[in-house]
């Protein structure tokens, strides 16, 4: 990160610790934090209902070829959480939940479902005829309203 050592009071990510090389980013968060200073991880999970979106399952079974194609998702199980406890870097973490509701566009849905990493890895056209088909599912709805929870995880540079 561009900042100097012990910059920092806090450090967020959203949606993407799961991506890091976690020893590699843990050593360096704590050398821009100060000590003390906070790591917050943060993960939304979909708590989408068939009465929220009555084709659901089609979107699932639209979607989840590619899901399956992209392996497992790195945020699953506890290695990011193992990686926190075993670098030493940081006091043991806490955690907590928070449900909440989004509500998008027709078109809003079909770009955060482009934003998905199973979906913008799928190459053209195959990715734009995907997206039609979720244009298709959402395009009668004036509003979405999706649920989510999210986890939320914090700890301090020891």
């Amino acid at each position: 990160m561009p900042l100097p050592d012990d910059s920092a009071d806090a450090v967020t990510v959203g949606q993407a610790f799961h991506w890091f090389d976690a020893p590699m980013a843990l050593a360096e968060i704590e050398r821009v934090l100060r000590p003390g200073g906070g790591l917050a991880l943060l993960w939304n999970r979909e708590r989408w209902t068939d009465v929220d979106l009555p084709w659901r399952r089609r979107l699932r079974g639209l979607v989840s070829p590619y899901r399956k194609a992209a392996g497992e998702f790195p945020a699953e199980g506890e290695r990011w959480k193992t990686a926190v406890r075993e670098s030493g870097l940081f006091a043991p973490l806490s955690e907590t939940e928070a449900d909440h509701i989004h509500r998008v566009s027709a078109e809003d849905f079909v770009a955060l479902v482009r934003s998905w990493s199973s979906i913008a890895n799928v190459p053209e056209p195959e990715r734009t005829s995907v997206l039609a088909q979720v244009r298709e599912l959402a395009a009668p709805h004036a509003s979405l309203t999706l649920r989510y929870r999210t986890e939320i995880y914090w700890t301090r540079r020891v």
